[in-house]
């Protein structure tokens, strides 16, 4: 496993850059969707490529994922993703993210919300090209009672939706 930390993810969703506006929102790339909301601090739009994986029986939302530009210190950007999954997960272990079985990249837990606890993972060359060149994602949580939480994200569109987020 490969552990990836860096203070820069120590921020929030609320910090997802892009500066123009180059794709729609609820644009679709197959299996990922441009969410584009009002205008970031620099008055520009801001979008993410998400993806939300459901519950076996389509009830619950189990992780969303939401891929982009973080902003860092300095006002660089650099692309990333941050991963939501529900309560009562072990933060210790962090999550882990399995590329078609591939090595596993593992994303420290930086907070939890009302909503759920937030992971993120920059998309440094190497995991960007296992993203990139990948069908599957298989996502791993421990929760605080010992159990394992798989879940299964694609994806399809992934390249193609991420390029069309334009850096800051």
């Amino acid at each position: 496993m490969v552990r990836l930390t860096k203070p820069l993810l120590a921020l929030s969703l609320g910090t997802m850059l892009s500066s123009a506006h180059a794709v729609d929102d609820g644009q679709a790339f197959r299996d990922w969707t441009a969410r584009c909301s009002g205008a970031g601090g620099d008055g520009a739009q801001v979008c993410v490529l998400e993806q939300i994986v459901f519950s076996d029986d389509g009830e619950r939302p189990m992780l969303r994922a939401a891929a982009g530009y973080l902003e860092q210190p300095g006002g660089r950007a650099e692309p990333a993703i941050l991963t939501t999954v529900p309560l009562m997960v072990a933060l210790q272990p962090g999550l882990t993210v399995s590329i078609d079985g591939g090595d596993a990249f593992v994303a420290d837990f930086h907070h939890c919300t009302p909503e759920g606890c937030v992971a993120g993972l920059p998309l440094d060359e190497r995991v960007m090209g296992a993203f990139r060149s990948g069908a599957d994602a298989e996502i791993q949580v421990a929760t605080i009672d010992g159990a394992t939480i798989t879940m299964t994200m694609s994806l399809r569109g992934f390249s193609a939706g991420f390029d069309a987020l334009p850096p800051k």
